[in-house]
């Protein structure tokens, strides 16, 4: 929690059992930007006692949040006498050592999306240009009068998943339901591309490293973020 250790004390601090209050003000009182999540996701704000340490500012002051409003940029904070406080001095007790600070990581990952060809229909089956039998990110984007949607995956073998996305076994349910999908907008003649990226780079501390492709844990990484920047440029997702 030390980071927002700042909204812990002043929670603490306060005399009501009401606080209403925008991210702007939430900011001045940390001293840094919240992060996207917080202004896109109303789980950044849920009182569920997890892994995110901004949880516990409010949650071990004895605050619950209320009333919360993306649209707003606002959130209503109220006490709630039934959550156990544990207090900043109970907590320190079992910080780190006093060499192991608070570290901020700021890295941004670059990938490059590549064109790869069309989809359209033969005989009522999918046909496409072969794709190399390599490591990588790919996405379907559909293009209907001008209203753009999209499906994100990854795979070891982007050869492979392609053909079992166009020839998909009974047993495999999303490759089943992806192969609908893109035989139904073709017959309503919406244009469909298939798009890779096979190349990924992380820029940190001025620093540019190029990412192992063959590392799932990293081709993971690359796809949700990438379904998260392509949710915040307003497209439409077909990831369920």
């Amino acid at each position: 929690m030390s980071k927002y250790l700042p909204l812990y004390d002043h929670l603490v601090s306060l005399k009501r059992n009401e606080w209403q209050t925008t991210f702007k003000g939430i900011e001045t009182i940390l001293g840094f930007k919240l992060p996207k999540s917080a202004y896109s996701y109303p789980a950044w704000w849920a009182n569920n006692i997890d892994m995110h340490v901004q949880k516990r500012a409010w949650l071990n002051s004895g605050w619950i949040t209320n009333e919360l409003s993306l649209k707003n940029k606002s959130v209503t904070f109220i006490k709630n006498n039934n959550i156990k406080i544990t207090t900043r001095n109970d907590n320190e007790k079992f910080h780190n050592y006093t060499w192991n600070k608070p570290e901020e990581i700021n890295a941004n990952i670059r990938i490059i999306w590549q064109p790869f060809g069309k989809l359209n229909l033969k005989d009522g089956k999918i046909v496409t240009p072969k794709l190399p039998k390599i490591s990588g990110i790919y996405e379907f984007r559909f293009n209907l009068k001008n209203k753009i949607s999209s499906y994100i995956g990854e795979s070891s073998n982007l050869k492979r998943r392609m053909y079992n996305y166009y020839n998909p076994n009974e047993s495999q349910k999303t490759n089943i339901r992806i192969n609908k999908l893109i035989i139904d907008n073709l017959n309503l003649e919406t244009e469909i591309s298939v798009n890779i990226a096979t190349e990924a780079w992380i820029d940190s501390k001025n620093i540019t490293k190029r990412c192992d492709m063959d590392d799932k844990s990293i081709r993971r990484l690359i796809e949700n973020l990438t379904i998260t920047e392509l949710n915040n440029n307003q497209y439409t997702l077909i990831n369920k």
